[in-house]
């Protein structure tokens, strides 16, 4: 089995960031890019590869909007797998993706 397990939960992922935009004008890409990764992890719209894929699309996120990704690889996966282990709550997210987060020191300007 590949592909997409269910479109909705797909769906769902994408559309946090937007959400993000509504409620928050002026959050920080790098808090952009971590509700890709939380949603895509959160929600496993994938039969495999969620947390390569969230990785990957904060990361792309980023790029296309002119910042460069700075943590090693090592740094990377730990953050990527620690996701999933971590309450899905709003409210600890947002304290977890402010500018003092690891996602966001790896990304600059």
């Amino acid at each position: 089995m590949e592909g997409i397990r269910d479109e909705g939960l797909l769906e769902s992922a994408l559309n946090r960031p937007v959400q993000g935009l509504q409620y928050e004008p002026k959050t920080p890409l790098p808090d952009l890019a971590a509700f890709y990764a939380y949603g895509l992890v959160g929600n496993h719209p994938f039969f495999g590869g969620n947390m390569r894929v969230s990785l990957m699309s904060a990361i792309l996120f980023l790029e296309i909007n002119g910042l460069r990704f700075f943590a090693s690889e090592e740094e990377a996966i730990l953050e990527t797998l620690a996701r999933p282990r971590r309450p899905h709550s709003s409210s600890v997210e947002k304290q977890e993706l402010g500018h003092e987060s690891s996602v966001s020191k790896s990304f600059r300007y």
